[in-house]
């Protein structure tokens, strides 16, 4: 691995990468991607890289490496780099995560301006064999999730004609294009389709299934559905909903009209797609909330803010065991995180005053430090045993606790 590590290094000194900052970032992110450990929201599954990274690479390497990714938000480097790069990162961190994604300083390039589509370019295919435009490129309403289980992308196709089918991807081949994990929604033109074939064209479930692409006992199942055989009595399904719709309302008379269509979304659909001005006239008139403006004394608030800050500073302070001082500390002490985090400039007493007495990493881990050192009283004084004390994994100190320790303790003997 170090062997590894030394040749890609080589390879930075000799050759010229152009690649600045967001340039890495949204390559790396594309990699991400593709390795699965970017969410259906678009957030990075932090916990799991986290996890995963370290169990690849072993905590010893790590450690040699000077690069366990510990710490919360900004001081975990690892965190930190596969976000918006607000600083520089040493060249040796951008190596491991390069390796650990599986490419090189030699392949990444390939990945610039590249954007993660597991499925291709849009559009898709219609795969309703029912349609005209059976097998040809016609879908463009695409939603990607992923797995929870396999973490791979799953895609679902929503075509015009009501068909909607999903699968796992990524595609790879042309082949897999053309291959339904599962169909979701049939649709009226798949559904016409079979009451021409079952009543009309009087052939056997058994053609059936062979032509619409199916399961025998699917073609029984949705052929023996009563809706299939009022195809010729349109305008009384049309009725219907509309009485339906209108019972909805009288049901929930205080719902508005987004509220009532998720109460029964095929039902507001299927109205909204044959008769839309019925629709509009026949819904609750949307509310109007009048806002009522309330103007904040922010001078008078920073002062009473300050007060609050104050008496919970002594507060943590006083607690039996060190809790860093911090603009987040004090906010859940407060139950107002988010305004002292949102609000600094309205606040500007209050964030000086925090600003005075808020503790730094070095200046936390001396506290406690000295704190586990004073819970021993007559007992020798052994750094694992301190360290061990006082909090700190053994995992990610990388020296600088030990010379804190012996600093604080020759301090103790002074006195």
């Amino acid at each position: 691995m170090l062997r590894h590590f030394a040749v890609e290094s080589y390879k930075l000194n000799q050759k010229d990468y152009k690649f600045d900052q967001l340039n890495l970032l949204e390559i790396y992110r594309y990699l991400l991607n593709r390795e699965g450990y970017v969410k259906s929201n678009g957030t990075i599954d932090q916990r799991r890289l986290n996890k995963d990274f370290i169990k690849t690479f072993e905590t010893n390497l790590l450690i040699l490496m000077q690069s366990i990714p510990s710490g919360i938000d900004g001081d975990c480097w690892l965190r930190a780099i596969t976000r918006k790069h607000r600083k520089s990162f040493h060249p040796i961190r951008h190596l491991l995560l390069i390796h650990f994604l599986g490419e090189s300083v030699d392949t990444i390039e390939k990945y610039a301006n590249k954007q993660y589509r597991p499925f291709g370019e849009e559009p898709y295919i219609c795969l309703n064999p029912a349609a005209e435009h059976y097998l040809q490129p016609v879908i463009t309403n695409l939603k990607v999730r992923r797995c929870n289980d396999t973490k791979r992308p799953v895609g679902t196709f929503s075509c015009a004609c009501g068909f909607v089918y999903s699968r796992k991807g990524p595609d790879k081949t042309e082949e897999d294009k053309t291959r339904i994990g599962r169909i979701k929604v049939f649709g009226d033109t798949w559904l016409n389709k079979l009451h021409q074939l079952v009543e009309r064209e009087k052939l056997s479930y058994k053609a059936c299934s062979r032509i619409l692409k199916v399961d025998t006992k699917t073609i029984i199942k949705y052929s023996r559905q009563s809706h299939m055989n009022l195809t010729n009595t349109e305008s009384s399904i049309k009725s219907d909903l509309k009485q339906k719709w209108l019972d909805l309302i009288n049901q929930y008379p205080t719902l508005s009209r987004t509220e009532l269509r998720k109460k029964d979304p095929s039902l507001y659909m299927r109205i909204y797609r044959n008769d839309k001005e019925w629709l509009k006239k026949h819904s609750p008139v949307a509310k109007v909330n009048s806002v009522t403006n309330k103007r904040v004394d922010w001078v008078q608030r920073d002062l009473h803010i300050l007060g609050m800050v104050k008496k919970a500073v002594e507060d943590i302070s006083a607690k039996e065991k060190p809790v860093r001082i911090t603009v987040s500390s004090i906010g859940k002490m407060i139950n107002n995180k988010s305004l002292l985090e949102k609000k600094v400039d309205k606040l500007p007493n209050t964030m000086k005053y925090i600003e005075s007495v808020k503790e730094d990493t070095t200046n936390f881990q001396k506290r406690r430090i000295s704190w586990a050192i004073d819970q021993f009283k007559d007992e020798e004084l052994e750094v694992w045993k301190i360290i061990r004390k006082a909090g700190i994994s053994e995992r990610f100190y990388l020296g600088l606790e030990i010379e804190i320790i012996r600093q604080i303790i020759s301090e103790k003997q002074k006195l």
